[in-house]
C-alpha cells in the first residue's frame, strides 16, 4: 500500500470518527433540551446572535457587537409549581412615520405586535394574549399611561426599549411576568415565508387598498401576499381585526410547519436573520421550545384577544383595554 492511499484511509477514518460523535453529540443535545423544566430552570445569558452558531448567541438591546452577559436567577425564570414559562414575543416595526399629532420625534422603532406567552410545560397548553398596540396602559419608565407601543420608544431613548415594554406588559399583565423575551422585525416575514413555500389560508375579506391587492378565497399566500395579510388595517376595526388576523396566520403557519415535521428547520430558518432578532433565550431553550410546540395538541393552543373600546384623547386615538381579560393568567 503505497503512502498516498494509506493517508487518505487515515484521513477518511479520523473523518467518520469526528462524523459519528458530532451526530452523538447533537443528538443528546437534542435529547436534553426536550426536558423542559430543566431547561428553563437555568440561568441564561444575552450574546450576539451569528450565521454559524445559529441560536447558541443572541444581539444585545444596544445593537452592538459586543458580548453581553446578562445572568437571570432561575426563581424568576420559572415558576416551578405550576411549571409555566411566560415569554413575550414582539413584532418590531422601524419605519419612520409622524403619529396622529404629526410628532416626528415619536417616528421611531416601535413594537408594532405584542403577544404574551404562557406555557404550562406539565399540561402542554399554550395560552397566547395579544395587546392591540394603541392599548391605553401605564408605562412606568415615563410615569404615565400612554399607547403600549411608545413604551419601547421612550426606553428606546435609554437604550432600554425592551426593558421597558417588559416591565409595562408586566404592569398591565398583573398576574403573570415575564420569563423571555423573544423580539423580531418585520423585515425577513416576507423571506421567511417564502423559504417555508407560503401559507394556505382564507381570506375572508378583499383588502384593496395602501398598495395591498388581496382578494376574498382561499389561497397559497406567498411572502408578500402574507406579509400584506397580517399588516392590512383598514377594515372596519382597525388594529383589531388585523390581530385577529395575524392569530388566524400563526395558526395556519404553525400547523403547516408542524404537519410537515419541519418546526426546528423553521427555527434555524428564523434565526438565520439574526440581525433582526432580540432575546434572551439560548440555544437550548429555543431548541427545547420547538420540541415543546412538536408535542402539543392544536387543541392546547389558545389565543385571546384584548377587548376594549376606542376613544380620544386629547385628540388621539386609543385603544381602552377590559383588563379583566389578563385575570386569565390569575391560576
Amino acid at each position: 500500500m503505497n503512502k498516498k492511499i494509506k493517508y487518505i484511509i487515515i484521513c477518511l477514518g479520523i473523518f467518520g470518527i469526528l462524523s459519528t460523535t458530532a451526530i452523538l453529540l447533537i443528538k443528546n443535545y437534542i435529547n436534553n433540551s426536550k426536558d423542559y423544566i430543566k431547561v428553563f430552570s437555568t440561568s441564561t445569558t444575552m450574546t450576539e446572535v451569528t450565521p454559524n452558531t445559529k441560536i447558541d448567541t443572541v444581539k444585545n438591546e444596544e445593537g452592538n457587537n459586543q458580548t453581553q452577559k446578562i445572568e437571570q436567577s432561575a426563581q424568576s425564570l420559572i415558576n416551578n409549581k405550576d411549571s409555566i414559562v411566560n415569554i413575550l414575543f414582539l413584532g418590531i416595526d422601524r419605519t419612520d412615520y409622524r403619529d396622529e399629532t404629526g410628532d416626528e420625534t415619536m417616528g421611531v422603532y416601535r413594537t408594532d405586535t405584542i403577544m404574551f406567552a404562557s406555557i404550562n410545560l406539565n399540561s402542554k397548553r399554550v395560552d397566547v394574549l395579544n395587546i392591540p398596540r394603541d392599548s391605553y396602559v401605564y408605562i412606568p419608565i415615563v410615569d404615565k399611561k400612554d399607547k403600549i407601543n411608545h413604551a419601547y420608544v421612550w426606553g428606546g431613548m435609554e437604550k432600554k426599549g425592551i426593558g421597558s415594554t417588559i416591565d409595562t406588559v408586566n404592569k398591565f399583565i398583573k398576574y403573570a411576568k415575564v420569563d423571555y423575551f423573544f423580539a423580531i422585525d418585520r423585515e425577513p416575514i416576507i423571506d421567511i415565508v417564502d423559504a417555508l413555500g407560503g401559507v394556505e389560508l382564507d381570506v375572508e375579506i378583499d383588502m384593496k387598498s395602501d398598495e395591498v391587492n388581496l382578494s376574498k378565497g382561499y389561497q397559497l399566500l406567498d411572502g408578500q401576499k402574507a406579509s400584506n395579510y397580517i399588516l392590512w388595517r383598514n377594515s372596519g376595526n382597525g388594529d383589531i381585526d388585523r390581530i385577529k388576523r395575524q392569530q388566524k396566520f400563526l395558526k395556519a403557519t404553525y400547523e403547516k410547519i408542524k404537519k410537515n415535521g419541519n418546526i426546528l428547520k423553521t427555527l434555524n430558518l428564523i434565526i438565520s436573520y439574526n440581525k433582526y432578532i432580540q432575546t434572551d433565550l439560548n440555544i437550548t431553550q429555543m431548541i427545547a421550545l420547538s420540541n415543546f410546540l412538536n408535542d402539543i395538541s392544536n387543541d392546547n393552543l389558545y389565543f385571546y384577544g384584548t377587548p376594549g373600546h376606542g376613544e380620544y384623547i386629547d385628540g388621539i386615538s386609543y385603544w381602552i383595554p377590559d383588563e379583566e381579560i389578563v385575570q386569565i393568567f390569575q391560576n
